[in-house]
């Protein structure tokens, strides 16, 4: 049988002991935590009540549901007074809420929750009252939640530190969520059946939150023809991807930074041209890649499984998925029990070549223990499941994959190179080549590429600080890639021999982009 990871938390709508064993492939910790985000504090009161004081039976269930408003009432006001953050045991305390009445307010809730209403057959007109009132059940059930979290957290109770949560006011109706998040355990008949759990990034500090008792081997795989390069930078989502909300200055600071990733990705897969590449970012630069020859395009968080990039050639890894401090806060009291302090931190970590020599790169983590562990998890290992995707494991030394690693994260893994963005970033000349031909000479490649250069003069400090003139002429390879070359003079007084460069194409073609853009060569001669 095939199940969905859901299926060990709700158990099989069958015989158990019909199965003989449990294999559960890749990590299943994401599905044991739940959120209920469909209180807030200011709607708390008559929440899925229907008018109490308007009712002209005074009965015991009447009596009831006036105690349930009145304790409701008590909590929002309590609650009113938190700051934005974990509820935790001390601020419920010093605002006079105990576990008692916590419990109390509870049971009483439960004695006046509406009966399930809807059964088959219904005409349409009950079947609507029926289901006005399950809607009445359903969110009266969501606040006996909150009242059972509540009392766990006073009682003591380790499994009930940071689960729940105030956010601050919303737009546009100004009101605060109360968010309950809930571990749920394996379902009880399933804990008796042996369960083999296959993870290529387990973390065993979440995993057995999961499936107490786990019992952990680790099998290394070697990639002996799986060759990667780190690229140290910035490539964080605030560095790469649009947003509204932000000055020109910033827009046009992120769109030059994803444009020099995409020419950098043009560049590497001009080299691997006669290959299929492979990048993966974030979902919302997804587009900027799509065009570029030979390139497919997918993001994070989306590939697990996937197993159609086996052969690829190039694998490009951009940016990393890493959560908000306060989210992250969230997910480990909701999944390790934990209430975190500190925040993201920069630090240096030691890495390993392939030849053995040692470096150091900066990485972004987190000063909680635990909250590093989930960081890891939900950074690290999308960023090493990425890795995957090209079947490194796989390879021989007819079919090696090539991996640009861009992100500031560690994987435990040999790499080839580390390089600075700054060392590696498509320069001038590359930017040139990769528009279909570069020139030494100022004028016409002002000319050439008037979206690179607005002037004369502007060509020609770039090309200075390119460090690209006739004193200093590119060889047939440059950064990696095989480059054509041929000198050429222009007709006139006192025109000089120039050099053009391209990588795709004939001389002639060359050529005729040349004279296209700049008048007649009156002499060509190919290098």
């Amino acid at each position: 049988m095939v199940a969905a990871y859901d299926t060990l938390f709700t158990g099989f709508a069958g015989d158990k002991d019909a199965f003989a064993l449990i294999l559960v492939d890749e990590a299943c910790w994401p599905r044991s935590v739940e959120e209920n985000a469909g209180l807030t504090i200011e709607a708390l009161p008559l929440l899925g009540i229907e008018a109490v004081a308007a009712s002209r039976r005074q009965d015991a269930k009447g009596a009831d549901l006036a105690d349930v408003v009145v304790a409701r009432q008590k909590l929002q006001a309590a609650l009113a007074t938190l700051q934005v953050g974990e509820v935790r045991a001390e601020d419920l305390a010093s605002v006079r809420i105990d576990s008692g009445f916590c419990e109390d307010a509870g049971k009483t809730e439960r004695s006046t929750l509406p009966s399930n209403a809807l059964v088959p057959g219904q005409r349409p007109s009950d079947r609507k009252k029926a289901l006005m009132q399950n809607i009445r059940r359903a969110m009266g059930l969501q606040v006996i939640g909150l009242w059972e979290a509540l009392a766990a957290l006073l009682r003591g109770e380790p499994g009930a530190v940071a689960k729940v949560w105030l956010d601050g006011p919303r737009a546009p109706d100004g009101q605060r969520a109360i968010r309950i998040w809930q571990h749920k355990q394996m379902a009880a008949e399933l804990n008796t059946l042996p369960i083999l759990h296959l993870d290529a990034t387990l973390r065993p500090e979440i995993a057995t939150a999961v499936l107490p008792g786990l019992e952990v081997a680790t099998i290394e795989a070697s990639t002996p023809h799986q060759h990667v390069r780190l690229i140290s930078g910035r490539f964080g989502m605030g560095s790469l991807c649009p947003v509204a909300h932000v000055d020109a200055a910033e827009t046009a600071r992120r769109a030059n930074r994803l444009q020099e990733c995409v020419d950098y990705v043009r560049w590497h897969a001009a080299r691997h041209r006669s290959g299929r590449c492979l990048v993966i970012t974030y979902k919302a630069i997804e587009p900027a890649f799509a065009d570029i020859a030979g390139v497919e395009v997918a993001h994070y968080n989306a590939i697990a499984g996937l197993d159609s990039s086996g052969d690829i050639a190039c694998l490009f890894l951009i940016g990393r998925p890493l959560n908000s401090s306060h989210d992250l806060r969230e997910l480990t009291g909701a999944v390790l029990d934990h209430s975190v302090a500190g925040k993201y931190v920069s630090t240096d970590v030691g890495l390993l070549t392939e030849t053995g020599r040692k470096s150091s790169v900066q990485v972004l983590r987190h000063e909680d223990l635990h909250a590093e562990v989930m960081r890891a998890a939900i950074c690290d290992d999308e960023v090493m499941q990425a890795l995957g995707r090209g079947r490194g494991v796989n390879r021989t030394a007819h079919n090696p994959l090539e991996v640009h690693l861009m992100a500031d994260v560690f994987l435990r893994v040999a790499y080839q190179r580390i390089q600075a963005w700054a060392a590696v970033c498509p320069d001038i000349v590359q930017q040139m080549l990769l528009a279909g031909l570069a020139v030494d000479s100022p004028g016409d490649a002002a000319a050439l590429h008037p979206g690179l250069f607005s002037s004369e003069a502007a060509a020609d400090s770039a090309l200075r600080r390119g460090g690209f003139n006739r004193q200093n002429p590119i060889g047939n390879l440059y950064r990696e890639m095989t480059v054509k070359s041929a000198g050429y003079r222009l007709g006139g007084k006192g025109r000089g021999w120039q050099t053009a460069c391209w990588i795709e194409g004939s001389g002639e073609s060359a050529r005729h982009r040349l004279e296209t853009a700049i008048g007649p060569a009156t002499e060509w001669i190919a290098r």
